[in-house]
C-alpha cells in the first residue's frame, strides 16, 4: 500500500462521494471536496441560483457561464449526437424526460446553441437540461485531474457509481472497483482499474425495459456515463451492441438476473 494515503467520504450531488489520495501535499482531500461543491453549485438544476437553473430559465436567451459549465454542456451535446439520441440530457419544461418509453429522440438538444469564443450556450424555449448523470462522471474527471495538478501521485475519486482513477494506483494491479448487484446487495465481481474510469447508469425506475443496469469502463467517467445510459435506453436487445459501437466494454445486467460481458472485459477482472 502507498504510504500517506488520505480518504474522506462526504454527500455530493445527492450522492456519497469518496475521495482517495495517495501522498502529496496536506489537505488534498479537502481540494477535492471544495472542488465538488463548486461544480454541484453550478449545475445541479434543483438550486434556483445554478448555472443550469439559469440556463433552463432564459426562455430561448444566450447566457455566459463558466468555463467548467460549458464543457459540461459541450460533452452532453456531443453525446446526444454520436450516440444518435440515445443518451438525451434534455428534460421537457415540466421535469419530465423528453424520451418516450419507446424511444423518441428529443429534438430538443438539436437546438441548444454553443458560443466556444464567449462561453454561451442558448438552451431553446420549452427545453430544460439535466446533466445530473453526466455531471457526477464529469466532476470526478476534474477532480482527480486537480488532485494529480496539486501534486497527488494518484487519486480516486467517485460520486455514487461514477469512479475515476489517476496517477499511480495503490498496488501493483491497480484500484479494485466491484460492479455492484442491481437485484440484490453485493457484488457482481470485482475490477482491477490502473487508470480511466467505470460507471453504472440503472435501468428505469417502475417502467423497466428489460435492462437493469449497465457498467461502462472508459477513459473517462463522464464518458462512461453516456455510454452506460445509451445501452439502458437501447434495451436488452441492443445495449451490447452500443458498447461494441463506441469501443468500450463492460456487462449488462438484464431483468431476469441474466449478465452479459461485452469483449474485453475479462483484461480488469
Amino acid at each position: 500500500m502507498s504510504r500517506d494515503r488520505v480518504e474522506a467520504r462526504f454527500g455530493a450531488m445527492g450522492r456519497e462521494a469518496r475521495v482517495v489520495v495517495l501522498s502529496g501535499p496536506p489537505r488534498l482531500d479537502e481540494r477535492a471536496r471544495h472542488l465538488i461543491e463548486v461544480l454541484e453549485r453550478k449545475w445541479s438544476r434543483f438550486r434556483s441560483g445554478s448555472e443550469i437553473s439559469r440556463l433552463n430559465a432564459t426562455n430561448g436567451r444566450a447566457i455566459v457561464v463558466s468555463p467548467e459549465t460549458f464543457g459540461l454542456v459541450e460533452r452532453a451535446i456531443a453525446a446526444w449526437r454520436v450516440t444518435d439520441g440515445h443518451f438525451d440530457p434534455s428534460v421537457a419544461a415540466g421535469g419530465t424526460s423528453v424520451v418516450t418509453p419507446g424511444f423518441v429522440a428529443s429534438p430538443g438538444c438539436s437546438r441548444v446553441e454553443l458560443d466556444a469564443r464567449l462561453n454561451s450556450v442558448r438552451v431553446p424555449a420549452g427545453v430544460h437540461l439535466d446533466l445530473g448523470a453526466i455531471g457526477c462522471g464529469f466532476a470526478t474527471d476534474l477532480a482527480v485531474a486537480d488532485l494529480l495538478h496539486g501534486g497527488s501521485t494518484g487519486a480516486l475519486v467517485s460520486i455514487g457509481k461514477d469512479v475515476r482513477v489517476g496517477g499511480e494506483p495503490p498496488r501493483a494491479e491497480g484500484w479494485f472497483v466491484d460492479i455492484d448487484d442491481p437485484h440484490q446487495p453485493g457484488s457482481l465481481g470485482r475490477l482491477r482499474l490502473r487508470e480511466g474510469a467505470i460507471a453504472t447508469a440503472p435501468g428505469p425506475t417502475g417502467r423497466g425495459n428489460g435492462v437493469a443496469a449497465v457498467t461502462v469502463v472508459a477513459g473517462e467517467a463522464w464518458w462512461s456515463q453516456v455510454v452506460a445510459k445509451a445501452a439502458v435506453v437501447a434495451g436488452p436487445d441492443g445495449a451490447l451492441g452500443v458498447l461494441l459501437e463506441h469501443h468500450v466494454t463492460g456487462v449488462v445486467v438484464l431483468d431476469d438476473g441474466s449478465v452479459l460481458e461485452a469483449p474485453g472485459l475479462a483484461a480488469f477482472f
